[in-house]
């Protein structure tokens, strides 16, 4: 790796193994190790790299400059992508710290199935047991919130349960019983 790229260097402490950076605007060198990323996970523990076959790495990226993570600073960014973007650590203990990010969900479209036209539904039966879901419920008197029920016969509880624009829970429990209905 070092015979490679030229700009990285290791230096060891103790039993562990530090790459580094070599920024050739800064003398002397900064004294803190680099970022190592490999498939996009931090590598704590760099002693791994010593012995890894550099053969299955597609590339190294390297970028100069001052990094932070939290409350730690690295000198430089180091980059492995290897070609199956599949490393596993063979360290007894977690090596690379995995992390989950919260990412964006797409908003949800709810179905509202509206039956005002009998004629084009009346084949088809409708056996939902959740008739009707709606996560921002807006109650005043602009918005009218209506359901129709399901073919399914039996007591149906409805509910509503959110937070006022005050911050207070509000909670509400009703039940309807839908009959069976007797076709001729």
């Amino acid at each position: 790796m070092t015979e490679v790229v030229t700009e990285i260097y290791h230096k060891q402490k103790n039993d562990k193994v530090y790459l580094h950076v070599n920024d050739p605007n800064v003398f002397p060198q900064l004294p803190e190790p680099a970022l190592v990323l490999i498939d996009g996970l931090y590598l704590e523990n760099q002693n791994e790299l010593m012995t890894y076959n550099m053969k299955n790495v597609y590339k190294i990226e390297l970028i100069v400059g001052r990094y932070y993570v939290g409350s730690k600073s690295f000198n430089g960014l180091i980059s492995f992508t290897t070609y199956d973007k599949d490393f596993k650590s063979t360290q007894a203990n977690s090596s690379i710290i995995r992390t989950s990010f919260l990412r964006p969900q797409p908003k949800k479209i709810y179905n509202k199935i509206d039956y005002t036209n009998l004629a084009d539904n009346e084949r088809i039966p409708d056996f939902r047991t959740q008739l009707f879901w709606n996560p921002e419920v807006k109650l005043n008197d602009e918005n009218n919130n209506t359901f129709y029920t399901s073919d399914v016969a039996g007591t149906f509880e409805l509910r509503l349960e959110g937070f006022t624009k005050n911050g207070d829970p509000v909670s509400l429990k009703e039940t309807i019983e839908v009959k069976e209905t007797t076709s001729n």
